[in-house]
């Protein structure tokens, strides 16, 4: 059973015509050189338990789905992705977050004149605006 012990897991969707509709796995338990399968139906919930042998799994039955999800990634990379949603999502909702979560205290004419007046002005990237640019804003 060295094969496909590590195959079967707690979760996997089975079909095989042992079982009239796909089964989730619940436990699997190796008896000598048969494995005994205790599932239930996708759509019924019916319980079922089988013992097949080491060629009938093989053969006969096949994972259509896997079941635990792997876990194994990387951690930071997925904090750091998960932040980065959580800005732009805030964003959306409240223009002024990045103002909100800072720890400075802007005046409300501040506050005006950098998203009413500088920011609709400047294209990302281009290069195109300048110090005369802002310069007239002021006047």
């Amino acid at each position: 059973m060295g094969k496909l012990a590590p195959v079967l897991r707690e979760g996997d969707i089975l079909e095989a015509n042992y079982w009239p509709e796909p089964v989730r796995v619940i436990a699997v338990k190796v008896i000598g050189r048969k494995v005994q399968i205790f599932a239930t139906g996708v759509n019924s919930r019916t319980a079922y338990d089988h013992t097949l042998s080491q060629q009938q799994l093989q053969e006969e039955v096949r994972i259509t789905k896997p079941g635990l999800l792997e876990f194994s990634g990387d951690g930071v990379s997925f904090r750091l992705a998960v932040e980065a949603w959580r800005i732009r999502l805030a964003h959306e909702f409240d223009p002024h977050f990045a103002v909100s979560v800072s720890q400075i205290d802007l005046l409300s004419h501040q506050l005006e004149a950098i998203y009413h007046y500088m920011l609709p002005l400047t294209h990302y990237g281009d290069g195109q605006n300048s110090r005369e640019d802002y310069a007239d804003i002021s006047r």
